[in-house]
């Protein structure tokens, strides 16, 4: 399955996305943001998951006694895709579609996207993107910033048909090293609101907050959300309490 609205020739994959898999919804929500903000600063296509897997162990707290049964879709796929720990390797999830959790014609508008299997083997394809050879693959690390990268490998580059950026750590972390320019994406955004970027929150966290936002959701997501809220039927208060936070009194 390829969504782009810009149907562009040019690419742009983060691997490996491994260690992320793993996480929580919130902490992959944060990581895809990243990588979708480079790609709109780069001008690139970004290759995303398929589907959205989640650790297992995450799942059973909610499943009522009801076993899960682990997606092999999600699992490690090629001992050369360079999975960041054998925790990564070796845990079992359970998954989704990515369309049906997020509004992929939505979230195309804003970002140029494709989306297939992730971890990608070298044979991997989908209409729209063919592997290219090796030759017209240009391997950036974080010595790379964004910057960098759009000066000495634009789109159109002979040698950068497919640009892959190696995360040595989770996929968040080069928009708080500042590796990824995210003024495209804040300039994007602010005009959709309607304000000036200095009226956005710092790009560190807007860049991995704003697919947190609920905004991509897909419309059966956001329904359920909406049904949850009438049901409440009165005005309240949320709080996200994550296992390692602590109150005192």
């Amino acid at each position: 399955m390829t969504l782009s609205t810009h149907h562009r020739v040019c690419w742009l994959e983060w691997e490996p996305w491994g260690e992320d898999r793993i996480k929580g919804l919130n902490h992959q929500m944060s990581s895809l943001g990243c990588a979708l903000a480079e790609a709109l600063f780069l001008n690139r296509t970004l290759l995303l998951p398929a589907r959205i897997c989640i650790d297992i162990a995450h799942q059973q707290r909610v499943a009522n006694g009801i076993p899960l049964e682990a997606d092999a879709r999600c699992a490690h796929r090629n001992d050369e895709m360079g999975w960041t720990s054998r925790r990564a390797r070796l845990t079992q999830a359970v998954s989704v579609p990515i369309e049906d959790l997020l509004d992929l014609r939505l979230l195309s508008a804003l970002v140029p996207i494709a989306v297939l299997q992730l971890p990608r083997a070298p044979g991997d394809w989908v209409p729209g993107f063919v592997p290219p050879p090796p030759h017209r693959i240009a391997r950036v690390d974080r010595r790379w910033s964004s910057n960098r990268v759009a000066a000495e490998l634009p789109c159109g580059h002979p040698r950068a048909t497919l640009v892959q950026r190696r995360v040595s750590s989770f996929w968040f972390r080069p928009c708080s090293y500042r590796i990824v320019d995210g003024s495209a994406l804040m300039g994007r955004v602010a005009s959709a609101l309607g304000l000036r970027v200095r009226q956005l929150p710092p790009p560190s966290q807007l860049l991995t907050h704003f697919m947190r936002s609920g905004l991509f959701y897909s419309s059966a997501v956001k329904a359920a959300a909406v049904h949850l809220r009438r049901s409440i039927g009165k005005p309240y208060a949320a709080i996200h309490v994550r296992r390692s936070d602590k109150f005192s009194t």
